[in-house]
């Protein structure tokens, strides 16, 4: 990786043009290059074309703008790509990252900061549709496309001179490393039952009303639709304190279910109920033709360069139980490789609080809190205090995004005196952590920019709260742990199929199923002590065999999917009897 764009021998600025049905890899019309100051060269791609030399040397850097697409184009080709890539998206993405003025990042978005006219709104469109409509172009038509997409590779330039000042190439690079990663991961796809998942689809209406039967014991919906004035009657009547929105509504969003589920037993369906079908309404998942299911991870679009996947088209954005359509392939198992506990890492080694250290490297972090503050006796357990345990864990966690008393004690289930003390012996146990933490937000705020350990920076507004930026610092450096374990497996030539949030999803052959797994645990944990300065992040690991379904063995999840399974096998539009 180059430090400078005078190391590398060329720079090529690409842009293509292409039709993507949702579920399927890119069809591919035309791509256009130049160099710096060069001529431009067109590639008319339907009928394929040799890939051009400059792609295949390492010496070159290629520059383009929301990269995935390019990279996807150049795998549908069979183009074996090997120069670097510069994403000009991620370094505007990173640039005006919290500055709400400047919160569209399409290129034009981009050229029009810079003041500099880029290609017409309206032609952009035109030509855009005409690219997704596919199918056979006169040759009036070809030209059009490639004269836009050459546009297109022109403004690129002008673009790329105008954030030359701002470049931070060896980290920008990496960062467009992890946005090329991630549209491989796209290319492959997750495997799914496209014939449940399509049963599914065909008898949402049955399903929803036997879902509502089964979970909705007050009767709180009617023909499907959440009735707003039951549900706040059984409140009156429970004497149950709940929220509102701006405008007065009572708030029926998913992270209100969840932060009152302990207030009344039966709050915790009515969520859940709420929330799927709420989703049963509007997802689909981009299924293609050979049962992958393709959904852009959307890399850097939080303020902390989380990935945000639509919750309707990624398969792990839906509820848990709809996971069951994801089923490991014949001869291959599926693996999830989920880093353990990852924030309480971070904060422990961006900290320096040695006790927090200790305590997540004991391997339960929750139980070793109860210990250190004193609260229950050395050596507990699950076993012995697993009540306590799962308090102590809604402590550990909270404190992290600023949560008082007042939340706490709701979502542990104990009085607000009770989680008043548990907070004081949090603050008593890791006060380096909590020095840190605090002084986060005035720091962020004196400088107005706070960055992760690579780089990834957010601007801060005055307006900004102060449990966003105690956050940042977990969460983005979360991010970049995961992105620096996505390339470095990508070097080391692992098939990945997405990512959730700090977890990636592996393929592998069964025959070597054990010593891959071994190995990417080992590059995920060797990821961790390069972004942590040597302190490691412990992974878990979940395997699927072939046939087997993304689910759980036990528990609610599995519960439904077995009801809704149910459902389908009796279901008229099932011809599996016939």
């Amino acid at each position: 990786m180059k430090s400078s764009m005078n190391e590398y021998l060329g720079v090529y600025f690409v842009d293509a043009e292409f039709r993507q049905p949702d579920g399927e890899i890119p069809e591919v019309h035309c791509l256009v290059y130049k160099t710096e100051g060069g001529l431009c060269r067109q590639l008319w791609t339907d009928y394929g074309v040799a890939m051009p030399a400059f792609l295949g040397d390492e010496r070159n850097l290629i520059v383009c703008y929301s990269a995935a697409a390019e990279w996807q184009s150049f795998q549908a080709l069979g183009w074996d790509v090997k120069c670097d890539v510069l994403d000009l998206w991620v370094v505007f993405r990173r640039l005006t990252n919290g500055l709400v003025q400047l919160n569209k990042t399409g290129q034009l978005d981009a050229l029009a900061t810079f003041c500099v006219q880029g290609c017409c709104k309206g032609h952009k469109t035109q030509m855009r549709e005409m690219a997704i409509r596919g199918g056979s172009f006169t040759d009036l038509e070809k030209r059009e496309l490639m004269d836009y997409c050459q546009q297109d590779v022109e403004d690129l330039e002008a673009l790329h001179e105008k954030l030359l000042p701002y470049l931070d190439l060896p980290l920008d690079i990496f960062r467009s490393q992890y946005v090329i990663t991630l549209a491989e991961m796209q290319t492959r796809g997750i495997p799914t039952d496209a014939v449940t998942y399509n049963l599914l689809i065909e008898n949402l209406d049955l399903i929803k009303k036997e879902l509502i039967s089964r979970f909705d014991s007050q009767q709180m919906f009617e023909n499907g639709h959440f009735r707003m004035g039951r549900f706040s009657d059984w409140l009156v009547r429970n004497r149950i304190p709940w929220p509102r929105t701006p405008k007065g509504r009572l708030a029926t969003d998913s992270a209100t279910f969840l932060d009152r589920k302990g207030l009344h037993e039966v709050i915790a369906d009515i969520g859940e109920l709420h929330v799927i079908l709420g989703k049963l309404r509007r997802f689909a998942l981009p299924v293609g033709g050979d049962a992958r299911c393709r959904s852009s991870l959307r890399p850097f679009v939080t303020k902390t360069g989380r990935n945000a996947p639509s919750s309707t088209k990624f398969p792990f954005g839906l509820p848990r139980w709809m996971r069951g359509v994801i089923v490991a392939p014949p001869g291959k198992a599926l693996a999830y490789i989920d880093y353990s506990q990852q924030e309480i890492a971070v904060a422990a080694a961006l900290s320096g609080d040695d006790a927090l250290k200790r305590s997540y490297l004991s391997g339960d972090p929750y139980l070793q809190f109860g210990i250190d503050a004193g609260l229950i006796p050395i050596g507990s357990t699950k076993e012995t205090h697993g009540e306590e345990r799962e308090v102590f864990k809604q402590v550990v966690l909270g404190v992290q995004y600023g949560m008082g008393a007042n939340t706490l004690s709701r979502t542990a289930g104990v009085t607000i005196v009770a989680a008043r003390e548990l907070l004081k012996h949090h603050r008593k146990t890791y006060p380096v952590y909590w020095s840190w933490a605090n002084n986060a937000p005035i720091s962020a705020r004196y400088y107005g920019v706070i960055k992760s350990a690579f780089g990834w920076e957010l601007q801060v507004s005055p307006d900004m709260r102060d449990s966003t930026l105690k956050n940042f610092p977990c969460q983005s450096n979360g991010a970049e742990i995961l992105r620096m374990a996505c390339v470095m497996l990508r070097e080391a030539g692992f098939e990945m199929l997405c990512t959730v949030h700090d977890a990636i999803l592996f393929e592998f052959d069964i025959d070597s199923l054990d010593a891959k797994v071994r190995a990417a645990r080992e590059i995920m944990t060797r990821a961790s002590r390069i972004v942590l300065d040597g302190f490691p992040v412990s992974t878990d690991v979940d395997i699927y065999m072939p046939g087997e379904r993304f689910l759980p063995e036990t528990g609610k999840a599995k519960e439904i999917w077995d009801l809704v399974t149910d459902i389908l096998e009796r279901s008229p539009t099932n011809d599996n009897d016939q």
